[in-house]
Formats: structure tokens, sequence, C-alpha cells
């Protein structure tokens, strides 16, 4: 199973275990993002 979001202006299709690069976040190097569902992109 994959989900596909949206972040900064990209779209991403990753899969449980993905690492993964994304533009600042305000989080250190190395730990987890959590990612909302939204209904849409």
């Amino acid at each position: 199973m994959f989900v596909i979001f949206k972040n900064g202006g990209k779209q991403y299709k990753v899969q449980a275990g993905d690492i993964i690069k994304l533009e600042n976040q305000g989080i250190e190097k190395g730990q987890e993002l959590s990612i909302k569902k939204s209904d849409s992109l």
C-alpha cells in the first residue's frame, strides 16, 4: 500500500519504510514526521 502527498509544491508517492528528503519541516534530521489524512491534494 502507498500514499501520495504534497509538500512544498511537489507530490511524493511513498510506502511504509521509505526514506525521503523533504523541504525544511522544522524538525531535526532523522526525526519522524506524521502526515494527517486529507481528502484531496
